[in-house]
């Protein structure tokens, strides 16, 4: 006889883990608390995206004594993004939440997301009003990465990087067609959204302090997602390119009417207008070819974004197959 297929539940929360064994007490604490006095049901699947510290062991001891408690180990580090998608795959709810294990958000203002998507939105995201811990550069990258996720899916928010997000059960089932490209989860979201909004979120300072991400971090990711998800820089390439190369033409033809009215031969010019006129055609072969291979590079791509070590739950852990 086969299986039944598992019971669908009110409410997901996906929370990845890197070494956050300081704060997962209390969040353990005040989010069972929240999602108790909802009393709806629930899960909780924390993703350790490959911990070297005790959080797995006390996710352990946590698990033993909470049935609606899940974890997911993944076999090394993947990237935060790589996690959430490992969770949301193994997620029932018919409402799914991303949460941070930092406590830099608040865990009770949980019931706000859910009834926000029961308004009839596809995908809530926290704003968070306040930044005040970041720098000037720190900002400046942030709100770069903001804006260039606001141009390549046409979804304007003011924070697409908060990791305090909650969407639903069919939004959640999309991004699974997305493949390697869910390592840029905000961006992946909000282009398969029907529609947006956004809750104003507080952001506490976090007990372990500092953000997850470094500005190098944030720079790389930036660099990553304009290379992977947006074909903008090949395209920006060709119309260099482009510009060069009708600029050579220009020069052509200005330095031939030059020679025919009888100015001075200007050979330093001659040689300039030929660079521009050959760099530019060059220039505008290789965005042509980038924008091919990426584009051919996303439609053939195999590698897993994740893999998974074991799944635990209350009295059993079960390898992977």
């Amino acid at each position: 006889m086969p299986a039944s297929p598992p019971a669908r539940l009110a409410c997901s929360v996906i929370i990845p883990v890197l070494n956050e064994e300081a704060c997962l007490p209390e969040l353990a604490d005040r989010l069972l608390k929240t999602l108790n006095q909802a009393g709806e049901s629930f899960e909780v699947i924390f993703v350790d995206d490959g911990s070297t510290d005790g959080g797995p062991d006390f996710l352990r001891g946590l698990i033993a004594r909470e049935p609606r408690v899940t974890m997911v180990r993944l076999l090394g580090h993947f990237g935060q993004h790589a996690a959430i998608s490992a969770g949301i795959e193994r997620s029932r709810g018919d409402i799914v939440i991303l949460l941070d294990a930092d406590l830099q958000h608040e865990p009770e203002a949980l019931p706000a997301f859910q009834a926000k998507v029961r308004e009839g939105y596809d995908l809530v995201s926290g704003w968070r009003t306040s930044r005040s811990e970041l720098g000037l550069i720190r900002r400046l990258a942030s709100v770069t990465l903001t804006w260039l996720i606001n141009r390549s899916t046409g979804v304007v928010l003011h924070d697409h990087g908060s990791g305090f997000k909650a969407m639903t059960r069919q939004l959640a089932e999309r991004i699974s067609q997305y493949g390697q490209m869910r390592r840029f989860l905000p961006a992946v979201l909000a282009r398969l959204a029907r529609n947006v909004a956004e809750l104003p979120v507080r952001n506490q300072p976090s007990p372990r302090g500092g953000s997850r991400y470094t500005l190098p971090q944030l720079i790389g990711l930036t660099l990553e997602f304009l290379i992977e998800f947006s074909i903008r820089p090949f395209q920006i390439v060709g119309a260099l390119g482009v510009t060069a190369l009708l600029l050579g033409i220009l020069g052509t033809v200005g330095y031939a009417v030059a020679r025919l009215l009888g100015v001075p031969a200007m050979d330093r010019l001659l040689t300039f207008v030929v660079l521009l006129v050959f760099s530019g055609f060059h220039v505008m072969l290789l965005g042509l070819l980038g924008e091919y291979l990426i584009r051919t590079y996303h439609s053939t791509q195999r590698i897993p974004l994740f893999v998974i070590d074991e799944v635990v739950c209350q009295s059993r852990a079960v390898p992977d197959a």
